[in-house]
């Protein structure tokens, strides 16, 4: 990938991958907005969205973050809109991203672009843009269902991505 390789190596904001959930807090500026023993939230703005963050820990490390975009719109189409915005901030910051994917599930509103926004909301079509380097992947992602759309950016620690996966698995045997 194209890029900044520093900026990926950071991890999340002002921490490394790995970071603990103390230094998480020390170097947020606000008290979290949600607190449980594997994520930490705050409300924020991320390209003038109002947007929720999150990071994710395994055994109180830093494995995966994201921003959950809470702007809301009447008009379903600005949140492609807000995806493009990201997506040239991203674009900005880390390069060219890696691979683009605009998906259509069924092509009831491909033909007219009025009704893009409300194909995303019930499902039909869904962007994805991702960026990588050896340290970090992005993941930029407009999905929807049922007339709700989520508008995402996931960030997750690579060399951390199965400790991840191997909790989930050690969580999904305990329970059988």
């Amino acid at each position: 990938m194209a890029g900044n390789p520093a900026q990926l190596a950071l991890g999340f904001r002002k921490v490394p991958w790995g970071a603990t959930m103390s230094e998480i807090k020390a170097s947020e500026v606000q008290q979290p907005d949600h607190e449980d023993e594997d994520s930490l939230g705050f409300n924020t703005v991320l390209a003038g969205l109002q947007a929720q963050v999150f990071y994710i820990l395994i055994e109180d490390q830093l494995v995966r973050a994201k921003y959950i975009i809470t702007q809301e719109y009447q008009n379903k189409n600005s949140y492609i809109t807000a995806f493009s915005t990201l997506k040239e901030a991203l674009t900005s910051k880390y390069g060219v991203s890696g691979e683009s994917n605009i998906y259509w599930n069924d092509d009831l509103y491909e033909d007219d672009p009025t009704e893009w926004g409300m194909a995303i909301s019930v499902g039909h079509h869904s962007r994805f843009e991702t960026w990588a380097n050896e340290n970090t992947s992005i993941c930029l992602a407009l999905t929807g269902e049922n007339y709700d759309i989520q508008l995402v950016v996931e960030y997750t620690g690579i060399a951390l991505r199965d400790i991840e996966s191997d909790h989930r698995k050690a969580s999904l045997l305990a329970d059988l």
